[in-house]
């Protein structure tokens, strides 16, 4: 099926971040987080990486991520399950998208589909991040959180 890759144009918090992790389930079977090599896990990360650890399929290093390939570095990707549970986790712990970077929290979020392809990706400390939908789950995404269409812009050039 074709994609439509969507830029964010600006952060997405509170009740429409919040909101946003509800829409997602439909469509989304993993949640990855990264942390690149040159930082320590401190504290509050830690606590996170904890809460998500019943979650946790797999823990790797790859330089085959969106970030890893903006950094020019190998990374270390934390790969959960994406469910009811675990997106809970995610609004507990974040009040926003572009929120997930250290010192306070693991980075760059991203959602996957059961293929592992990309639903959402977001680079934090960049403040970007894009959607690659399909024609029915952006109409899905729009029906559910209609305030979406005001923080992306459809991008005419596919990642």
């Amino acid at each position: 099926m074709k994609k439509q890759t969507y830029s964010l144009t600006s952060d997405l918090s509170g009740p429409l971040y919040a909101a946003l992790l509800d829409a997602a389930l439909t469509d989304c079977r993993f949640v990855v987080l990264t942390m690149p090599p040159r930082y320590w896990v401190r504290r509050p990360t830690r606590k996170i990486l904890k809460q998500l650890k019943p979650y946790l399929l797999e823990d790797v290093w790859t330089d085959n991520a969106a970030s890893a390939v903006q950094m020019g570095e190998r990374i270390h990707q934390y790969r959960y399950s994406f469910n009811a549970r675990s997106a809970q986790i995610l609004k507990d712990v974040s009040d926003s998208l572009f929120a997930w970077q250290q010192p306070h929290r693991p980075e760059n979020l991203s959602l996957r589909r059961a293929d592992f392809s990309y639903w959402l990706v977001t680079v934090g400390r960049q403040q970007s991040g894009w959607f690659t939908l399909t024609e029915l789950e952006w109409q899905h995404l729009r029906e559910v959180v209609p305030q979406i269409e005001a923080v992306v812009k459809p991008e005419t050039k596919q990642r």
